[in-house]
């Protein structure tokens, strides 16, 4: 970002109230003048007050209170913008709309299940109605007028899986020369085993048709109101993928003539129930950016529902907004109050929290710009994964969608940073790594880090023997937990977590000779992998029975002919994911998964960070300095923290961000120019849901 562009903080999401729109807006300005808002985004026909699609006539009666707010807002230097709720339709809640849009078409499920007030996008209809409406909201000059996240192919319920109607089926069957019915394509898209080569082809077309529309509304919107910005709220980088969104296309037309496309990630964690959620939102936000390539202003979604502090506490509301700009989000959209018309002063503490921690965050948006590359194990995201899954007989739809990487959680629970940007480590679990069968000469040139599914998947892509000569080992088999005994994982190798030392009063007479964690607490259903090592291969952990006998190799070192450097985990972590937790995460293990990370690295980790449980880091590099920033997400507060990351030079100055937006030099730093190490120590203690804050320049 250049010093001449200011984006604006805080966008407060409120929906407009047609029968107190002047109340509304003299509210808002009070809040926003105390919460120190600097944009005001009104939600048009929300939820509670919707009436599904909005006719025309109903969108014209709102534009006046819209433009006497635009007016209001001018005055005292505050932005507005506009956010329709739908686009296509969110859902089917007791709306039928056939007889208000005659001529529009609705969505149809794989099942052949329909809508009845969620619009298929290829219906020349809706298009032309939905062109209208945005040209009609335009015209009021909002900053951004916003496309919603129903703007999406799949999850519309009752339809789950689309659009199948008539005129898609017809269209596709044009386009590549083959006649289709909806059963005939579905039996195609979900054949099981390889993917039938239509699947991806119609990916591709259902992505085509979306950005269609988004250029149909540049060419309506832009053509008319050339200062008005065009913004897409995005959906997760896996669902996405299951639509194939053509990013490239589609945010060249978002974006028409204006400098940097307005995206809007969704960060999730509507509520406080799962405090671990934060990663799932840091996971999103990551992803969508990575899938953008063009200048961007990023503004995530942290949102409440169902909108009060018994749904979602101001401390997790705090961290998504100070996560957000570590993640190089210079903006936040806050959907945080209801739709009914309650008044911003029945829930008062949110407007005084986003005015405390306005210094800080203003801090940490200016040490991560826009423009800086995370550095840290590497997850892969194939924009069109879900045309290389392979299904089981009876698999649903569902069962395309990848889900998110089970590694992203798992490396940041023990302190180390990952990226979705370039990286000489990659980490992946299962079939997310069909997409890539083509480069694996490069994958394995450098370092990867494998769990079981992935190793199962890359066996059958490339066959038992290069399958040995990539990674080293022999896959046997694969067993349930539940089905032989494996007690314990003992750790062995010294440099790699284990063993304790000769003085340790634990290694009594030499008898227990390794560091042990549980296996028999993990789920009975957890996939677990009967290996043959190579003989150049290092085994640094084995499974061990109750009597501290080996049974099988565990975690698995390897350095192949390539120059890549393998590691190898036994169990498939896509299996455990609401159970690695209470097994799979303790002191023991984060020692052995960090020291395999910087093996991986050849002693170059970008970020490794200790000092507590449940660790979110980050590392973003920029030509003048690098930016850091540690959340702690447990309950319990860290002490302190301790930071070791590989820089190319020796720092001039290393300083942390106080919570009143000053920074003080931090001076417990240590630089080991041998190995090209900075460790940085800082005392300070960081609670639940903080984050400590360090550049280095």
């Amino acid at each position: 970002m250049s010093a001449s562009e200011h984006f604006n903080r805080y966008h407060l999401r409120r929906t407009l109230f047609p029968w107190k729109f002047r109340e509304t807006i003299e509210e808002v300005l009070a809040f926003a003048k105390t919460a120190t808002v600097e944009e005001v985004i009104w939600k048009m026909d929300t939820e509670d007050i919707s009436h599904g699609l909005p006719t025309l006539e109903r969108v014209r009666g709102l534009l006046p209170a819209l433009n006497e707010s635009r007016e209001r807002f001018a005055e005292v230097g505050i932005a507005m913008s506009i956010n329709p709720w739908v686009s296509q339709g969110m859902r089917d809640a007791g709306w039928d709309l056939r007889a208000v849009f005659p001529d529009f078409e609705w969505i149809t499920d794989i099942t052949g299940i329909q809508a009845k007030s969620q619009a298929c996008p290829l219906g020349p209809a809706f298009r032309e109605w939905l062109a209208e409406e945005y040209e009609l909201y335009a015209s009021t000059r909002p900053r951004v007028l916003w496309i919603e996240d129903d703007f999406r192919v799949h999850r519309h319920r009752p339809v789950t899986v689309a659009c199948y109607c008539q005129r898609h089926v017809q269209e596709f069957s044009r386009k590549i020369g083959r006649p289709f019915t909806r059963e005939t394509l579905a039996a195609e898209v979900l054949r099981p085993g390889e993917p039938s080569p239509v699947r991806a082809q119609w990916f591709d077309f259902i992505g085509d048709v979306m950005c269609d529309v988004v250029e149909l509304l540049a060419k309506r919107v832009y053509g008319k109101y050339p200062d008005v910005r065009l913004g897409l709220m995005c959906n997760s980088p896996e669902v996405s993928a299951s639509e194939h969104r053509h990013w490239d296309r589609m945010m060249e037309a978002l974006a028409g003539h204006h400098s940097r496309v307005t995206v809007r990630p969704g960060m999730g964690m509507y509520t406080s129930h799962n405090l671990h959620d934060i990663y799932a939102a840091r996971y999103n936000v990551a992803g969508t950016l990575n899938n953008v390539r063009r200048p961007a202003h990023a503004c995530t979604e942290v949102e409440n529902y169902s909108y009060s502090r018994f749904c979602k506490s101001l401390r997790v509301t705090r961290t998504q907004i100070l996560l957000s700009a570590a993640l190089r989000c210079p903006s936040m959209t806050l959907n945080l109050y209801d739709h009914c018309g309650t008044p911003l002063r029945a829930e008062p503490q949110y407007g005084k929290l986003l005015a405390e921690t306005r210094p800080m965050l203003d801090q940490i948006v200016a040490a991560f710009p826009i423009d800086g590359i995370e550095r840290g194990v590497r997850m892969l995201s194939p924009e069109n994964g879900s045309a290389y899954v392979h299904l089981q007989t009876g698999q649903k739809f569902h069962n395309l969608i990848l889900r998110p990487e089970p590694w992203a959680e798992t490396l940041q629970n023990f302190g180390n940073s990952i990226t979705w940007s370039t990286s000489p480590v990659v980490a992946v679990c299962g079939q997310r790594i069909r997409p890539y069968r083509n480069n694996l000469e490069q994958l394995f040139s450098n370092s990867t880090f494998l769990d079981l599914g992935a190793i199962e998947v890359l066996r059958e892509m490339v066959g038992a023997e290069r399958l040995r000569q990539l990674t080293g080992i022999t896959l046997n088999s694969v067993f349930q937990r539940r089905d032989r005994i494996a007690s314990m994982e003992a750790m062995s190798d010294p440099e790699f977590g284990g063993p304790f030392g000769a003085e340790d009063p634990a290694n009594a007479g030499g008898k227990i000779p390794a560091k042990h964690v549980t296996i028999d607490t993990a789920g009975l259903l957890t996939r677990i992998g009967d290996f043959t090592p190579g003989a150049a291969v290092r085994v640094v952990s084995w499974m061990m029975n109750a009597d501290l006998e080996r049974m099988l190799p565990a975690f698995m070192l390897f350095e192949n002919s390539l120059g890549g450097r393998v590691a190898i985990c036994p169990y498939d972590l896509h299996f455990f994911p609401e159970e690695h937790g209470p097994w799979f995460v303790n002191w023991h293990r984060q020692q052995q998964i960090s020291r395999i990370v910087n093996w991986l690295f050849r002693g170059k980790t970008p970020l490794q960070v200790e000092g507590g449980a449940y660790a979110l880091p980050i590392r973003t590099d920029y030509p003048d300095h690098t930016s850091l920033a540690i959340f702690n997400l447990s309950l319990d507060p860290w002490e302190k923290a301790v930071l070791r990351l590989a820089m190319d030079c020796e720092p001039r100055g290393v300083s942390r961000l106080k919570t009143d937006g000053q920074w003080e030099a931090v001076t417990t730093v240590r630089w080991d120019a041998a190995t090209g190490c900075l460790t940085i120590e800082s005392a300070l203690p960081i609670e639940y849901g903080d984050a400590a804050v360090f550049r280095i320049a």
